[in-house]
Protein backbone atom coordinates (compact mmCIF):
# COMPACT_ATOMS: atom_id res chain seq x y z
CA UNK A 1 0.00 0.00 0.00
CA UNK A 2 1.05 3.24 -0.88
CA UNK A 3 0.97 5.89 2.03
CA UNK A 4 -0.66 9.67 1.72
CA UNK A 5 1.60 12.56 0.89
CA UNK A 6 1.01 15.19 3.86
CA UNK A 7 2.10 18.58 1.83
CA UNK A 8 1.71 21.93 3.27
CA UNK A 9 -0.83 20.54 5.69
CA UNK A 10 -3.29 19.09 2.88
CA UNK A 11 -2.89 14.82 1.74
CA UNK A 12 -2.42 13.62 -1.25
CA UNK A 13 -2.49 10.04 -2.47
CA UNK A 14 1.20 8.78 -2.10
CA UNK A 15 1.26 8.56 -6.19
CA UNK A 16 1.60 11.92 -7.16
CA UNK A 17 4.63 12.47 -8.78
CA UNK A 18 4.05 16.66 -8.12
CA UNK A 19 1.79 19.24 -6.47
CA UNK A 20 0.28 22.32 -7.75
CA UNK A 21 0.73 24.92 -5.39
CA UNK A 22 -1.86 27.41 -6.97
CA UNK A 23 -4.90 28.63 -4.41
CA UNK A 24 -7.35 26.12 -6.62
CA UNK A 25 -11.50 26.21 -5.72
CA UNK A 26 -12.20 24.50 -2.96
CA UNK A 27 -13.81 24.83 0.93
CA UNK A 28 -13.59 22.67 3.62
CA UNK A 29 -17.07 21.13 4.10
CA UNK A 30 -16.07 18.05 3.48
CA UNK A 31 -17.95 14.68 4.35
CA UNK A 32 -17.28 11.28 4.47
CA UNK A 33 -15.16 10.18 1.29
CA UNK A 34 -17.27 7.74 -0.14
CA UNK A 35 -17.24 7.75 -4.29
CA UNK A 36 -14.19 8.36 -6.47
CA UNK A 37 -15.28 10.81 -9.79
CA UNK A 38 -13.10 10.27 -12.54
CA UNK A 39 -13.50 13.24 -15.41
CA UNK A 40 -11.60 13.70 -18.68
CA UNK A 41 -10.80 17.13 -19.40
CA UNK A 42 -11.61 16.78 -23.43
CA UNK A 43 -8.00 18.54 -23.69
CA UNK A 44 -4.31 17.81 -24.28
CA UNK A 45 -3.06 21.08 -22.32
CA UNK A 46 -1.97 19.94 -18.67
CA UNK A 47 -1.20 23.77 -17.83
CA UNK A 48 -4.18 25.02 -19.43
CA UNK A 49 -6.73 22.23 -17.95
CA UNK A 50 -5.06 23.23 -14.25
CA UNK A 51 -5.00 26.81 -14.73
CA UNK A 52 -9.27 26.66 -14.99
CA UNK A 53 -9.40 25.80 -11.47
CA UNK A 54 -7.62 28.59 -9.76
CA UNK A 55 -9.54 30.69 -7.68
CA UNK A 56 -7.80 33.83 -9.65
CA UNK A 57 -9.84 32.68 -12.88
CA UNK A 58 -13.33 32.97 -10.99
CA UNK A 59 -14.67 30.04 -12.96
CA UNK A 60 -15.02 28.37 -9.79
CA UNK A 61 -14.22 24.13 -10.90
CA UNK A 62 -11.36 21.82 -9.32
CA UNK A 63 -10.63 18.38 -9.14
CA UNK A 64 -8.14 16.82 -6.64
CA UNK A 65 -5.92 15.45 -9.35
CA UNK A 66 -5.04 15.93 -12.73
CA UNK A 67 -3.85 12.65 -14.27
CA UNK A 68 -1.45 13.09 -17.18
CA UNK A 69 0.59 10.98 -19.48
CA UNK A 70 3.71 11.78 -17.86
CA UNK A 71 2.65 13.34 -14.35
CA UNK A 72 0.04 12.84 -11.60
CA UNK A 73 -0.77 16.12 -10.18
CA UNK A 74 -2.23 16.71 -6.37
CA UNK A 75 -4.67 19.93 -6.92
CA UNK A 76 -6.78 20.05 -4.18
CA UNK A 77 -6.01 18.09 -0.62
CA UNK A 78 -8.30 15.06 0.14
CA UNK A 79 -8.94 17.06 3.07
CA UNK A 80 -11.01 19.64 0.63
CA UNK A 81 -13.84 19.65 -1.14
CA UNK A 82 -12.87 20.28 -4.89
CA UNK A 83 -15.58 21.42 -7.43
CA UNK A 84 -16.24 18.46 -10.59
CA UNK A 85 -18.68 16.97 -10.01
CA UNK A 86 -21.17 19.77 -10.84
CA UNK A 87 -23.63 18.97 -7.36
CA UNK A 88 -22.20 19.96 -4.18
CA UNK A 89 -23.18 17.21 -1.92
CA UNK A 90 -21.22 14.94 -4.65
CA UNK A 91 -18.40 16.87 -4.33
CA UNK A 92 -18.35 16.98 -0.54
CA UNK A 93 -18.51 12.94 -0.16
CA UNK A 94 -16.09 12.21 -3.28
CA UNK A 95 -12.38 12.82 -5.07
CA UNK A 96 -12.57 14.10 -8.23
CA UNK A 97 -10.13 12.87 -10.57
CA UNK A 98 -9.46 14.86 -14.38
CA UNK A 99 -7.85 12.70 -16.90
CA UNK A 100 -5.97 14.48 -19.77
CA UNK A 101 -7.24 13.58 -23.46
CA UNK A 102 -9.08 14.66 -26.13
Amino acid sequence: MVKPKEINGGYYSGVITDVDNHPMNSDNNRTKIDRIVIHHNAGTSDDGARRTWYVSTGIGTSAHYQVTPKKIWGCVSEKSVAYHAGNYPMNQRSIGIEHLNN
